[in-house]
């Protein structure tokens, strides 16, 4: 995916979060976007962060590892998002 894809994406959903936020009578500053990263590429993952995207979720925990270490330089949170497998605990 190019990265002017991305920063299209994110802005799309970061209008529809305002959008709602203010239907709801939420501030939208009070509501975090966590972009799955999942099956995506650390570059990806970087692309999104230079659109001030912070919270990325993973649901299979070495793709998560390698993505993290790609991105240490970076100030991300992850987040481990979908059940555990057996195999991993």
């Amino acid at each position: 995916m190019e990265a002017g894809s991305i920063s299209a994406n994110i802005a799309k959903v970061s209008r529809e979060v305002s959008t709602a936020a203010d239907r709801y009578g939420r501030r939208p500053g009070d509501i975090r976007i966590v972009a799955v990263s999942k099956t995506r590429p650390a570059d990806e993952v970087r692309a999104a962060a230079a659109c001030g995207i912070v919270d990325f979720g993973e649901n299979y925990l070495q793709e998560a590892i390698d993505k993290i270490e790609a991105c240490s330089d970076l100030k991300l949170c992850w987040h481990f998002i979908g059940p555990l497998q057996s195999n991993k605990t």
